[in-house]
């Protein structure tokens, strides 16, 4: 069955300690089971970010792998220890509205995170989905955060010529340029980064 939803773990390393969370963020999530998971850590973009996605079917599974760290005294260890690298530590869950495609030999990591009134949510994922329609491969995910005003675009690709031939889309193609700016206009702000992508 396909993954239904997904948990984000966004750290935001303490200065100095880019690379020590990334080591210890993959070092601890391929110790804890067999799950798939992908990090990434912000590149190209205004923070280092390291993000650890990890895709459910349901929420149940959800409810049983954190059981599993919060029943572990080895895993809240870890956990903590490598919170204490951190400036701040957030765990949400989304709703997988579009899958990515190519992320399973992806590179980078091109996000784009919205933010929008509940009642703007709706048009704003209506418009997402008819920007990702009239892509070429690989097609943005799409997820709406369960719990906040957060939904995030995101693009897997082998290399970042792939997110330069979609920016050139946007500068010179009419078509792709209005689709832009009819998502954007039900948006209160928005951000984007690139990032390096880590598989375990």
């Amino acid at each position: 069955m396909a993954p239904k939803y997904i948990m984000r773990v966004i750290r935001t390393p303490m200065p100095g300690k880019n690379f020590e969370v990334l080591d210890r963020v993959i070092g601890n999530v391929g110790r804890s089971d067999a799950r798939s998971r992908s990090t990434t850590m912000g590149v190209f973009s205004a923070s280092r970010l390291v993000i650890t996605t990890t895709p459910f079917e349901s929420l149940v599974e959800a409810e049983q792998a954190a059981e599993s760290v919060l029943s572990s005294a080895e895993s809240r260890a870890e956990y903590d220890a490598t919170s204490a690298l951190c400036s701040s530590v957030n765990i949400g869950l989304s709703r997988i509205i579009e899958a990515p495609e190519g992320l399973e030999t992806a590179n980078w990591l091109h996000r784009y995170v919205f933010q929008s009134s509940p009642t703007e949510r709706p048009a704003l994922l209506a418009a997402l989905r008819e920007l990702r329609s009239h892509q070429d491969s690989p097609k943005s995910g799409i997820t709406s955060s369960l719990h906040g005003p957060v939904v995030v675009a995101a693009t897997a690709v082998e290399s970042l010529s792939q997110i330069e031939e979609r920016f050139d889309a946007l500068a010179n193609d009419a078509g792709v340029k209005a689709r832009t700016m009819a998502t954007l206009g039900h948006v209160d702000s928005w951000g984007a980064g690139i990032a390096r992508v880590y598989r375990h």
